[in-house]
This record gives structure tokens, C-alpha cells and sequence, in this order.
């Protein structure tokens, strides 16, 4: 804060502690307009975001995603479907265009929103662990024909 004075030149220490002081003043004059408490108006002026910002919605420690199921189900079939459902709604690599932009379209129907391609794969995840056991058994057995 700049003090235009002339007694005291505006770059001195001496002005900013003036400025300071004519801050403190002026939000001390504007606590007590506003009648807040000590602790109110430490709040507002020392932490105002806080104060301004709305509070936050509670969220869920373990439960995740099955939240919305609340007691319903058991808490072993809510854990195996949160699992599932993270995968399901996950984004995948695409192996024509190299982005992680595959998203599941219904059960086993995977589209890349980039390059518009349509894959086969798994109902929760685009590449199951069987379908990867097949791959390497095909890729295996075609190595022994050729030799």
C-alpha cells in the first residue's frame, strides 16, 4: 500500500508499517461494523477461502463407486462389484491409435472415441486374462507349424 504523504517518502520502512497499520485499522473498523467475534474475524482474515468456499460433501472412506447400493447386498458382493464396476467404466489404450480413450459401450462392445474403431473384448475389461492365455497358445502353436 502506497501512502502518499509528505513527510515520509513511499519506499521507506517507515511508510509501510504505516500502510500496515492503516490496513490493520481499516479491517479492525470493519470487524466491528460487522460486530464478529475475535475468532470470527481471525477466520475471515486469515483464512478466507475457507470461510468463502461452501462446504464439501461427505464421501466414502472404502465403500467407493457400491456407495450407491448403501446396506444393501453384503459387504463380500459389494466389494467384488466395485472391482468390477472400476473396470467396466475405466478408460483403455487403444492398440490401433495408442490413446486411452476406449470406453465400454455394452457387454464385450469397446469403442475408442478417437479413431471410431469397435473392439471385442471382455464384459468389464477390455482384455480378459483367457483371452490372453488364447492369444499366446495361437502365437505359440503357429511358431511350431512354421519350424
Amino acid at each position: 500500500m502506497i501512502i502518499d504523504s509528505p513527510h515520509v517518502p513511499p519506499s521507506t520502512p517507515a511508510a509501510l508499517e504505516l500502510g500496515s497499520l492503516a490496513l490493520l485499522t481499516t479491517t479492525i473498523t470493519i470487524a466491528t461494523t460487522l460486530e464478529l467475534s475475535a475468532r470470527q474475524f481471525y477466520l475471515v482474515f486469515f483464512y478466507p477461502a475457507q470461510i468463502l468456499t461452501p462446504p464439501r460433501t461427505k464421501r466414502t472412506k472404502k465403500v467407493g463407486i457400491t456407495g450407491k447400493y448403501g446396506v444393501r447386498y453384503g459387504s463380500s458382493l459389494r466389494r467384488q462389484c466395485k472391482k468390477l464396476e472400476i473396470q467396466q467404466h475405466a478408460s483403455y489404450v487403444c492398440p490401433f491409435c495408442g490413446k486411452k480413450t476406449i470406453k465400454r459401450n455394452a457387454t464385450g462392445i469397446w469403442d475408442c472415441k478417437s479413431c471410431n474403431k469397435t473392439l471385442a473384448g471382455g464384459a468389464y475389461t477390455l482384455s480378459t486374462s483367457a483371452a490372453t492365455t488364447v492369444r499366446s497358445t495361437i502365437r505359440r502353436l503357429r511358431e511350431l507349424a512354421e519350424v
